[in-house]
This record gives structure tokens, sequence and C-alpha cells, in this order.
């Protein structure tokens, strides 16, 4: 028997909403991973460059006790290289475990042939960074029997200063 022709038309209608729901269906869903892929990428942005501003307070740490040692006379340049290598090892450790680091080498290095390595492309090689964090307790106890004492700065950087 056959259909009156407005049921047809109504079957046919409701054929293609339904199409046209599914299709709708998955451009919304291609949108949604599309907008927390961009929310992802916004994230991972400000932690970039979270991380770039504190390799940038590192070196600027190593640059300060340079000068004060006498081992140059000027600001270490924070070229794109350097700030690389302090970040990658920020993202492997910490803000305050780079300042510690290179106040404990300082410490350890002063007076003898190393210092010449008091440097950022020898301090934040990959090959050495970790060797050095390591260091950090023999150091500080060398360090806290010499009257040695940790102080923190305005920046809330801590450091050693001796009594």
């Amino acid at each position: 028997m056959e259909q009156p022709k407005h049921i047809e038309y109504l079957q046919q209608t409701i054929k293609q909403t339904r199409a046209l729901l599914k299709l709708q269906e998955r451009h919304l869903t291609e949108m949604t991973d599309c907008a927390q892929k961009s929310l992802f990428d916004a994230n991972e942005g400000k932690k970039e460059a979270s991380i770039n501003l504190q390799a940038a307070r590192v070196i600027e740490h190593l640059s300060q006790h340079r000068i004060k040692e006498k081992l140059s006379d000027k600001d270490l340049k924070k070229s794109d290289s350097r700030i690389q290598s302090v970040a990658d090892r920020l993202k492997e450790s910490s803000f305050e475990e780079a300042i510690k680091m290179i106040d404990t080498k300082l410490f350890d290095w002063r007076g003898k042939d190393q210092i010449e390595y008091f440097t950022i492309e020898t301090m934040f090689r990959k090959s050495k960074y970790f060797k050095y964090v390591d260091d950090i307790p023999r150091i500080v106890a060398k360090m806290k029997a010499e009257n040695w004492t940790e102080k923190s700065s305005a920046q809330g950087v801590q450091s050693w200063t001796d009594v």
C-alpha cells in the first residue's frame, strides 16, 4: 500500500534533519577539540614565558656575582641561547635550586682555578648542572661550618652571606 505524499515528505525531512544534526554534532566536537587545544597552547605559552623570565633572573643573579667577584666588569647578556640553556634546566629543577647552586658553587670555587668556569654555559650545561645541584648539601654544610648564613633578598631570592 502506498503512503500518502505528505508522510513520505515528512519521513524524508526527518532523514535530512538527522543527517544535518550528525554533521552539526561532528562540527561541534571539532570546534571543542580546537578550543581545548588553543587553551592548552595558551597555558603552555604562559608557562614558557614564566620560565624564560625566571631564567633571565638566574642569569642576572650569576652576572651580579661575576661582577662582585671581579670575574667580569659588565652584566652578562641575556641572549636567547643563554635563556634557553637556563630555562631547560629550570623545567627539570626550580628557580630556587638554580640560585642556591650558583651561590654554593661560587663559595666552593672562590680562590680556586675552577672559578674561571663560573659561567652560564658551564653551570647550566646538561651534563654538569645536576652534578652541581647534587653537590649543594656538601657545600652548604661547609658554608655553615665557616659561619655563613642564608638570607633573603628583597626579590625573595635566598642567597648566602658571611657573618
